[in-house]
């Protein structure tokens, strides 16, 4: 999946809650790091937006399940 098509998805996911700014949609990716959630493996894809002033909010990731289905979208890595 290439990841501007995974980042579209993720934004398109987010929308209704507002949670996600567009500019997002134009950002590469910065890393993917695989963790364990609940005896769970994801990968999560990390990007970094430096347009967003809320420092809180300056990383998106993106997590997958093994399945390459979105299973979360935070501002934490958590």
């Amino acid at each position: 999946m290439k990841f501007n098509r995974l980042l579209s998805l993720a934004y398109t996911w987010e929308m209704y809650t507002k949670k996600i700014d567009k500019s997002w949609l134009k950002i590469a990716v910065t890393k993917m790091v695989k963790k364990t959630f609940a005896g769970k493996v994801e990968w999560a894809v990390v990007f970094d937006n430096k347009n967003i002033k809320n420092e809180k909010k300056k990383a998106l990731y993106i997590f997958l399940n093994l399945g390459a289905d979105i299973a979360g979208v935070n501002y934490t890595g958590k």
